[in-house]
C-alpha cells in the first residue's frame, strides 16, 4: 500500500453491509462485512469497519502473491532453465539465483501475513460472537429479574 492512502469505508445502516476500499494507486481492493441476521440487535459501524479492512487486507496481500510474486518467481525459474540449458556465464546465474531468492522470501513472508490476517480476522469474528451472547445473556437475566 503506498503512504497516505487510508481506506475508504461505506456503511448501510439498513442492511447491516459495511465495505472498505483500499488503494495501491494502481488497483483497488475490497472488503465487505455483512452483519448476520441473529446479530441485528448488536449491529455497530466500527466491527463492521473493523472486518471489512481486514478482508480488504486479506484481498491486497492475496493479489500481491498471485498477481507480482508468483509470475516474477516463475518467469525467473524459466530464465534460470534457459541459461542453464545454454551454459550461460556463472555472473549471469548467481544474480538470477539472488533474485529468486529473494522472490521466494517475499512469498514466504507475504503467505504468512494472509496466515496472520486470516487468523485475526477468525479470532475476532469468534471473541465478537462470544461478546454478543454474553450481552445477550445478561439482557435475558435481567428482563427475568
Amino acid at each position: 500500500m503506498k503512504k497516505g492512502k487510508e481506506p475508504s469505508f461505506y456503511y448501510d445502516e439498513s442492511t447491516g453491509v459495511t465495505n472498505c476500499v483500499l488503494t495501491d494507486g494502481k488497483r483497488s481492493y475490497l472488503g465487505c462485512a455483512r452483519c448476520s441476521t441473529i446479530d441485528k440487535d448488536m449491529q455497530n459501524e466500527k466491527t463492521g469497519c473493523t472486518i471489512a479492512l481486514m478482508r480488504a487486507e486479506i484481498n491486497y496481500y492475496t493479489s500481491v502473491r498471485d498477481d507480482e510474486l508468483i509470475p516474477s518467481l516463475n518467469a525467473l525459474k524459466g530464465i534460470l532453465f534457459s541459461f542453464e540449458q545454454c551454459y550461460i556465464n556463472l555472473d549471469a546465474k548467481k544474480i538470477v539465483q539472488r533474485r529468486i531468492h529473494k522472490i521466494e522470501n517475499d512469498l514466504a513472508t507475504i503467505r504468512y501475513m494472509i496466515n496472520s490476517k486470516e487468523q485475526e480476522l477468525t479470532q475476532y469474528i469468534k471473541d465478537k460472537d462470544t461478546f454478543y451472547k454474553q450481552v445477550r445473556k445478561n439482557r435475558e437475566k435481567a428482563k427475568e429479574s
